[in-house]
C-alpha cells in the first residue's frame, strides 16, 4: 500500500522488500542514487518492528508510515529530506553514531558528504512548489488505485503545473 513518485534523471533500486503480514515483519530499503522521490508510506510502517528507509549516498531516512520527499545531488554530494506528512528520521552514513533530526510537516534538513544532517528549518509557502515540482502523486496510496480527479487520470490536457518540468535538475533544493 506505500506509493512511491520519482521525478525525471532519478536512479534508485530496491534493495529490500520483505512483506510478511503473518508476522507483521515489514522491512523496506530503497537506495537513491540520483534525483528525487516522494514516498508514501503505508500504515504498516507504523508497527513497532516495521523499518522502511531511504538510504543516499550521504543520509539515511527512517520511516514510520508517513509522507516525505528526499533527494540527492551527486554534483554537489548532498541529500535532502522534507517532511510532508508525519515524521522522518535524518542521519548521516558517516558513523554509526551522530547527531540525527526529526523532520517534521514542512520542515528539512541537508546532508552533505562527511557532515551531519542540519538542524531543521521550516519550509515557506513560496519554496514548498519547488519541493513537489515533478513528484505529484495520482495514486491514493491504497487499494482502489488512482486519484480519479488527477487531470492526468481523467484524460484532460495537462497544465504546465501537471507536467514536471523537464530541464529541472535533480535535487530539490536546487536554485538556478
Amino acid at each position: 500500500d506505500s506509493v512511491l513518485d520519482l521525478a525525471p534523471n532519478t536512479e534508485f533500486s530496491i534493495e529490500t522488500q520483505e512483506f510478511d503480514e503473518s508476522a507483521r515483519h515489514y522491512r523496506s530499503l530503497l537506495h537513491l542514487a540520483a534525483g528525487k522521490l516522494r514516498v508514501w508510506a503505508s500504515a504498516y510502517y507504523s508497527e513497532p518492528r516495521a523499518r522502511y528507509e531511504v538510504e543516499t549516498p550521504t543520509a539515511v531516512v527512517a520511516v514510520r508510515g508517513t509522507q516525505f520527499i528526499t533527494s540527492y545531488d551527486s554534483a554537489a554530494e548532498l541529500s535532502e529530506v522534507i517532511g510532508l506528512d508525519g515524521r522522518v528520521e535524518v542521519s548521516a552514513r558517516l558513523a554509526v553514531m551522530g547527531a540525527g533530526v526529526e523532520v517534521g510537516p514542512r520542515f528539512y534538513t541537508r546532508v552533505s558528504k562527511g557532515k551531519f544532517p542540519s538542524a531543521p528549518q521550516r519550509v515557506d509557502d513560496a519554496r514548498l512548489p519547488q519541493y513537489l515540482d515533478g513528484v505529484d502523486l495520482v495514486g491514493t496510496g491504497r487499494r482502489d488505485g488512482l486519484n480519479v480527479l488527477h487531470p492526468a487520470v481523467v484524460g484532460r490536457v495537462l497544465a504546465p503545473q501537471d507536467v514536471p518540468s523537464g530541464g529541472a535538475k535533480p535535487g530539490i533544493g536546487s536554485r538556478g
